[in-house]
């Protein structure tokens, strides 16, 4: 399975566990945080994923620059 796809998934899932518990705050808190923390191991597995690949670095950077130009 790819990783990041099976990441952005569970980030996803917990997002809808958050908001299956918005009445209980701490349980929203916590299923909040885990979707972020999922969303944000995304760009470090597809980097680790993609490190062989031909061109990905150059690619990688360039969505980088973008992003923090953003």
């Amino acid at each position: 399975m790819n990783l990041a796809r099976d990441r952005i998934i569970q980030g996803r899932f917990f997002v809808q566990k958050a908001e299956e518990f918005s009445s209980d705050r701490e349980a929203f808190r916590y299923f909040l945080e885990a979707s972020i923390v999922a969303a944000r191991s995304v760009t470090l597995l597809l980097q680790k994923q993609y490190s062989n690949v031909s061109g990905f670095e150059e690619l990688y950077a360039t969505v980088q620059k973008r992003l923090s130009e953003n």
